[in-house]
């Protein structure tokens, strides 16, 4: 994730985003969470609300409080549709109950 933070800009920013895609094929919450980012900025992919969603809430069902609050706050900001995902107050509960003290 340095790369693709912009802390190592000579780095394979193309090669960063495979390995998190691998890491979130294989259940680790904190890469799909990644990848939420990723297709929400646009950053190295196509900017997707669609797809950030997606991966965000795979992140938070695998535990991970960031992808929790990323999907709460793009519910409650009218990012993506509420349809089929739990209620903004119920996805910032589990952020904070994992520990996303902002999410309190």
């Amino acid at each position: 994730m340095l790369i693709i933070a912009g802390l190592n800009p000579d780095g394979d920013l193309q090669r960063a985003v495979t390995l998190v895609q691998q890491g979130c094929d294989r259940d680790y919450a904190r890469a799909c969470t990644n990848l939420g980012y990723l297709h929400f900025t646009g950053t190295a992919v196509s900017q997707s609300p669609e797809k950030a969603a997606s991966y965000y809430r795979r992140g938070c069902d695998g535990g991970s409080a960031a992808g929790c609050r990323n999907l709460g706050l793009m519910v409650a900001q009218g990012d993506v549709p509420q349809k089929g995902l739990p209620s903004v107050d119920e996805l910032l509960d589990r952020a904070c109950d994992l520990g996303d003290v902002t999410a309190c």
